[in-house]
């Protein structure tokens, strides 16, 4: 497959349609017939452009992001005590 070159404003619609619109990358590819990995690639670049370390998903509101983290965070704390007894656990072996 030869590299195209693709118009800068199809490729700023394309990251608008994705970044602030409602539609997954792939959805947006389909209806432009662009490659999917074309645009996970301008995506990609632009996030690393602009230091955007994580977009919020499907409009998440404050609440939901709220609730999301709190599981995250205590799927993490749960982990960190395991290991942690994991770590005691094998230094009483090495005695």
């Amino acid at each position: 497959m030869a590299n195209r070159k693709y118009d800068p404003q199809l490729k700023k619609d394309v990251i608008d349609a994705v970044l602030i619109g409602n539609k997954s990358a792939a959805q947006v590819a389909r209806e432009r017939d662009i490659p999917d990995s074309a645009v996970y690639s301008w995506i990609r670049s632009y996030k690393e452009e602009h230091d955007i370390a994580k977009i919020q998903l499907n409009n998440e509101t404050p609440e939901q992001e709220i609730t999301r983290l709190k599981a995250e965070l205590k799927k993490a704390s749960q982990e960190r005590d395991i290991l942690k007894k994991a770590t005691a656990y094998f230094a009483s072996l090495e005695k």
